[in-house]
């Protein structure tokens, strides 16, 4: 996150179930590591198969997940 009037809070950090334990060293070095990311209505963020190498915390918005499924041929 490139401006830090609009930087994530060490409290939103922590109100995610998997930082809520973090200290604030730990917290201000994650949050250091965050890259702000604003996107357009209907914006792929990744596709099925894609390499897991990101985590999206979304402060605000809403975010839609969709797949579908493949018919197995017996």
């Amino acid at each position: 996150m490139s401006n830090p009037e609009s930087q994530m809070t060490l409290e939103a950090l922590r109100s995610v179930p998997l930082f809520a334990s973090l200290d604030d060293t730990a917290a201000k070095d994650l949050r250091a590591l965050l890259k702000e990311r604003e996107v357009s209505n209907k914006t792929r963020l990744f596709r099925h198969g894609d390499k897991g190498d990101a985590m999206y915390l979304i402060e605000s918005g809403r975010v839609e997940f969709s797949f579908k499924t493949q018919k197995r041929t017996t």
